[in-house]
């Protein structure tokens, strides 16, 4: 099984660019691709701070994002523990082909290593 990294917006993103904060968004990072999806309201905002992820228009549902990323593969998906209990709920239920898995250490450790400037 292949693994994955998923990081609602809601919290900041400093572990793959400068720190990048929105009211809507999600993160979708595998080992050969990374893609910010967030809100018209957001995107150029997005596309001046994000420069090692690409950054697209969220046009459906963070699940229906996260899918065209992940390309229907099998994969574990690592949350953040900040996501709140009902958003890894409903991302759950809708992509219930994916194994969900909370990476705390994963973020703490990219954290670590990419601190805030």
């Amino acid at each position: 099984m292949s693994e994955t990294v998923l990081s609602s917006a809601t919290s900041t993103t400093e572990d793959i660019s400068p720190v990048f904060e929105s009211s809507n968004g999600v993160l979708a990072v595998t080992k050969t691709n990374a893609v910010f999806f967030t809100d018209f309201r957001y995107i150029e905002a997005a596309k001046n701070t994000i420069k090692s992820a690409e950054v697209r228009i969220l046009e459906a549902s963070h699940s229906a994002a996260c899918i065209s990323v992940f390309e229907k593969k099998k994969l574990k998906v690592y949350f953040e523990a900040e996501a709140s209990y009902s958003y890894c709920t409903a991302m759950q239920k809708a992509m219930p082909a994916y194994e969900f898995v909370p990476g705390d250490d994963i973020f703490a450790s990219a954290r670590r290593r990419h601190p805030r400037r």
